[in-house]
């Protein structure tokens, strides 16, 4: 059977059917019977939701019922000639158009991670069933409540406002309050509300340590850190660079260390860095690279250190323990190469071959003694045909 119920001020609101009275503090509403099956159905009957006794007939036509302000649930049900039961549920609303409002909190010019606080107004004589909506605009799910609302709602920014329009305002979020119901929809804006990023200091080193002497060496900073300001727009962070030690290095054109004077305001430096580096480094060693960066006193300032291994070209050098002897000869070798400042040497072996007067070689000039290769850091080797062999060696 159908369950089409016509009544005073119906419409549809959150997807639900309601009957509504706007503007009074009670009101009395009429009920139709709509159903498209009355011709065969044999029961009708109506839970009010109010207290008052239900409606129970074997026919309807109309019905009267009387509700005081608020937000009631009506339960309507018909029986069919077949004996089957349908029942729907439908919302009843006695009240008026709400009212609301939020106000800007001050201090809000803020960094991410930060919170703020906003008052919700003028929402104490609202009638029940009135729901409120409050949305950041930040790109996070909003807030929603029921009557009555609470007094104050919090957000924690975790996104800059750099290049958001909202409102009137340039680069800045703003905050909106919705209160609705069956009647009407109000709605309360605060703004703007600009956020910086709280800085994050990194930066990239090409090529990756370690490295060889003389080599110019590039680190990239990758702060995440913009400023946002109503007067001045987005700004990125500012950078100061420190080399220890202080030598043995050389800045490349275009790079700028930056000097802070001992502040972390970026108010205060002299100069501000470069946002990129690049170093010659001159002198083989272990040296520490140190990025420090700010955007505004508010924001605070973050640091992060790197090293770099700087080796000094390598020498090779090594001795054998013989250098005459009979066929067969076994030769070992002793690796007195220069060592470097980190990491370690790779080798290569190689060996050449002047046959004797007289001789003709074998096949196999020579062997590495088993468990040895050209690669080895002191191989020994094993001299098969009469001759002169020359070892040399790559470091």
């Amino acid at each position: 059977p159908s369950t089409a119920l016509g009544g005073t001020g119906i419409k549809t609101y959150n997807d639900q059917t309601y009957y509504a009275i706007c503007g009074s503090t009670s009101g009395t509403f009429t009920f139709s019977n709509t159903s498209t099956t009355s011709s065969t159905n044999t029961n009708y009957n109506i839970t009010w939701g109010n207290g008052n006794p239900n409606y129970s007939a074997n026919t309807f036509t109309s019905t009267t019922q009387t509700y005081s302000t608020g937000v009631y649930t009506l339960n309507y049900s018909v029986t069919g000639g077949n004996g089957c039961i349908s029942t729907s549920e439908k919302k009843v609303f006695v009240g008026s158009n709400p009212s609301i409002g939020t106000s800007n909190p001050g201090s809000t010019s803020v960094c991410t991670g930060q919170t703020l606080t906003f008052p919700i107004n003028d929402a104490t004589n609202n009638t029940p069933g009135t729901t409120y909506t409050v949305n950041f605009h930040d790109g996070t799910a909003p807030s929603v409540f029921t009557h009555p609302a609470p007094v104050n709602v919090s957000h924690t920014y975790l996104l800059n406002s750099c290049g958001i329009n909202s409102l009137t305002y340039s680069n800045s979020f703003y905050v909106s309050i919705v209160a609705s119901n069956a009647c009407e929809t109000s709605t309360g804006f605060a703004a703007p509300i600009y956020v910086s990023n709280a800085p994050v200091a990194d930066f990239s080193i090409s090529p990756s340590s370690p490295v060889c002497v003389n080599t110019v060496v590039n680190f990239t900073g990758n702060a995440t850190s913009i400023k946002v300001a109503s007067n001045s727009g987005c700004a990125n962070s500012q950078s100061i660079w420190s080399i220890t030690p202080a030598t043995g290095w050389a800045l490349q054109s275009g790079s700028v260390l930056g000097i802070d004077n001992g502040f972390n305001d970026p108010s205060l430096w002299t100069t501000p860095g470069s946002n990129n580096l690049s170093v010659r480094f001159t002198a083989a060693g272990t040296y520490t690279i140190k990025l420090k960066v700010a955007n505004s006193t508010n924001c605070g300032f973050d640091e992060i250190t790197k090293t770099i291994c700087v080796n000094p070209t390598p020498t090779a050098t090594f001795t054998v323990d013989q250098t005459t002897g009979c066929n067969n000869l076994l030769v070992k070798t002793t690796n007195t190469s220069s060592a470097p400042s980190c990491g370690v040497n790779t080798y290569n072996w190689s060996v050449s071959y002047s046959a004797a007067s007289g001789c003709t070689p074998s096949t196999s000039l020579f062997n590495y003694v088993t468990g040895i290769s050209s690669t080895s850091e002191n191989p020994e080797f094993s001299f098969v045909n009469p001759g002169t062999y020359t070892i040399s060696l790559v470091v």
